[in-house]
């Protein structure tokens, strides 16, 4: 009830349970995820789990109900790449990164910095790029962790999304056909 009143106080537009309405089961990862989305401080949470389990939706979810909060798709990294895309989102209060493990290394180790520090340093001979977002939050996706440098997991709170039983699979069925 004291955090359901705090949220209701911090994010007047939107609660808890608007965001993750159209996500079914998980309620026990939709209460963390909660505590991540609407605290005052920086947080940095990695949703893990194999291909089906409703983390890219949860990344989606989120960015389309939070005020302020940006998609980024590390599959698609390219050309401008991710640094430049932080540039350009630098009023981001939050990130949401969908398969973080495909970031090229380059950019997982700048991730790794921001991480810790809220600082982007990145120069090239052709921009040079030096801002801060201190107070902007992290989600990210990854159904492995194979690809991500120790350093870079060790900046996350790793949420494990286990796959659908069986029941929960026809609750979703049923809900979607519905």
């Amino acid at each position: 009830m004291v955090l359901e009143k705090l949220l209701n106080n911090y994010f007047k537009s939107v609660t808890p349970a608007e965001v993750f309405k159209n996500i079914v089961c998980h309620d026990d990862l939709k209460e963390i995820m909660a505590r991540s989305l609407f605290t005052e401080n920086r947080t940095k949470t990695l949703l893990l789990g194999g291909p089906g389990t409703a983390k890219t939706l949860f990344a989606t979810e989120i960015c389309k109900k939070m005020k302020n909060w940006y998609f980024f798709d590390g599959t698609g990294t390219s050309g401008r790449g991710f640094i430049d895309w932080m540039y350009e989102h630098q009023n981001a209060g939050g990130i949401v990164i969908d398969e973080i493990d495909k970031l090229k290394r380059n950019e997982q180790a700048m991730l790794y910095n921001f991480l810790e520090s809220g600082q982007i340093g990145y120069e090239t001979s052709k921009v040079r790029y030096h801002f801060r977002m201190e107070k902007c939050k992290v989600i990210a996706t990854t159904n492995s962790l194979d690809r991500l440098s120790k350093p870079l997991k060790s900046r996350f709170a790793i949420l494990h999304i286990p796959p659908y039983t069986y029941e929960e699979f026809v609750e979703i069925a049923v809900r979607l056909l519905g």
